[in-house]
This record gives C-alpha cells, structure tokens and sequence, in this order.
C-alpha cells in the first residue's frame, strides 16, 4: 500500500512538473521538442524528490539524535541515583554495625 502511494505521489509530482515545463517552454525556443521537455521534468522531478528525501532524513536523524541524548541522560541520571541509594545503604549497613559492636561491648 505504501509503494503503491509513493508512486501516485510521484506521478502527481512528474505530472505537475511537466505541466510547468510544457508551459514554459514555449518562451524558450518556438517549437519544443516534447522528449526534450519530458526529460526535463523527469530530471526537476527527480531532483525535488530527492531534495525532500534529503529533509526528511535530515529531520529523522535529527530527532533520533535527541532522543538519543535524552535517554543517556536520563541513565546517567539513574546511575548518579543508584550510586547515592548504594552510598546511603553501605552508610546505614556501616552505622547497624557499630550499634551492635557498640551493644555487644557493653
């Protein structure tokens, strides 16, 4: 299904550029040649096609690249706060110890 949209859509896309073309190139020479203005459109078209891809990806890779940096911020977030839980256990765990050191003295 997506295939078969991406080729209407570039029909649409070659169709409009032709059209623009068709009626343009008659400014240019008396009698243009038909092949000539097809190829034409089908280079433009080729070309505005790719330039979109090239946006599309640019934007892709931007947000991939954000949510990349997101997430490893956030890890690092969670480390810093599974190292403090780990500190405040071995802290308790240490006191626990000399209270019954402490008790088992006296």
């Amino acid at each position: 299904m997506k295939k078969s949209f991406e080729f209407i859509l570039i029909l649409i896309i070659f169709y409009g550029v032709y059209s623009a073309f068709n009626h343009i190139a008659p400014m240019f020479t008396e009698h243009p040649n038909s092949f000539w203005v097809v190829i034409a459109s089908l280079l433009v078209a080729t070309g505005l096609l790719l330039l979109y891809a090239g946006v599309i990806a640019t934007s892709a890779k931007q947000k991939f690249t954000e949510k990349v940096l997101e997430l490893e911020q956030e890890i690092h977030k969670k480390d810093e706060e599974i190292k403090s839980a780990k500190s405040f256990k071995e802290n308790l765990v240490r006191e626990a110890e000399a209270t019954i050191d402490n008790n088992s003295l006296e």
